[in-house]
C-alpha cells in the first residue's frame, strides 16, 4: 500500500466522444459529425428524459419526446453550429431541448421518430425520478451530474482492477458513498488493513477521482476557472 502509484493511463476504459474537442474535429466530415451527437444524445438521453418528465409528460410522451429531440437534432446537423465558446454542453443541451419542446407543443399530431429508447433504461429512469427534484432543470442537472461522475467512478475502478494503481478496487464505492459502509475502523478491518493504509489509500483515489472529474469536465466547457465551477457544481448536486 505504500508504493507510488504509476502515471495515470486507462487504455481498458474508453471515454465517451462526447466532447467539444472532437466535435470540432468532425467539423469536416458529416457522417462522423452525425456519430458523435448520436453517440452525445445517447451518452445523456437520462438527463432529457428526467427534464421532460419534470416539464410534466407522463412516461411514454417523454420518451417519444426525447426520441424526436434526438431524430431533430440529427436531421438538423446541429454540430455545424456548436461551439465551445457558447459555454457549457450541458446548458446547450438543456436549452435546445427546452425550445424543442416548445416548438413540438404547438405542432398538432407530432409523431414519433427514431427507435424506442431501452426499456431497461427507461425503467431505470423512472426509477430515479422518484428521487429527483420536481424543478425540471434541477432534475435535469442532477442527473446529468450522476452520468458523468459516476463514467470517472468506472475510469477509477478500471484502473485499480488492471494494476495501474496500487489497493482493492472493491473499496472505491464504499468510500465514495455508493454502497452501504461501516466506519473506517470498520472498512479497514474488513480489508485486512490498518487504518493509516486505508485513510492513505482514501487520499490518493479522492486525488485521482477529482483529476478524472476535471478532465470530463474540462471537454464540456469553455477553459480556464469555469472548469473547476463546473466540476465544483457538479459534485455539489450529488451530496
Amino acid at each position: 500500500m505504500n508504493r507510488a502509484d504509476p502515471p495515470a493511463t486507462t487504455p481498458h476504459v474508453r471515454y465517451p466522444t462526447t466532447r467539444w474537442s472532437s466535435i470540432l474535429g468532425a467539423r469536416a466530415d458529416a457522417e462522423q459529425r452525425r456519430i458523435l451527437l448520436g453517440e452525445l444524445l445517447t451518452e445523456y438521453w437520462r438527463p432529457l428524459y428526467l427534464f421532460c418528465r419534470r416539464q410534466g409528460l407522463d412516461t411514454e410522451a417523454a420518451a417519444d419526446a426525447v426520441q424526436d429531440f434526438i431524430a431533430a437534432m440529427l436531421e438538423r446537423d446541429v454540430l455545424q453550429r456548436v461551439h465551445p465558446d457558447r459555454g457549457r454542453l450541458r446548458t446547450y443541451l438543456r436549452v435546445c431541448l427546452r425550445n424543442h419542446l416548445a416548438h413540438r407543443w404547438e405542432r398538432q399530431n407530432s409523431q414519433r421518430r427514431g427507435g424506442r429508447l431501452d426499456r431497461t433504461s427507461l425503467e431505470a429512469a423512472e426509477a430515479e425520478l422518484s428521487t429527483a427534484p420536481h424543478d425540471p432543470d434541477e432534475a435535469y442537472d442532477r442527473a446529468w451530474a450522476g452520468k458523468l461522475l459516476s463514467r470517472c467512478l468506472d475510469t477509477l475502478e478500471a484502473e485499480y482492477k488492471h494494476g495501474q494503481r496500487a489497493g482493492p478496487s472493491a473499496l472505491l464505492r464504499a468510500l465514495f458513498g455508493l454502497q452501504a459502509a461501516g466506519s473506517y475502523e470498520e472498512i479497514a478491518l474488513a480489508h485486512d488493513m490498518s487504518l493509516s493504509q486505508l485513510k492513505s489509500f482514501a487520499h490518493r483515489a479522492r486525488v485521482r477521482y477529482r483529476q478524472l472529474v476535471l478532465a470530463e469536465v474540462a471537454d464540456t466547457v469553455v477553459g480556464g476557472p469555469m472548469i473547476t465551477d463546473e466540476a465544483l457544481e457538479l459534485m455539489d448536486l450529488m451530496r
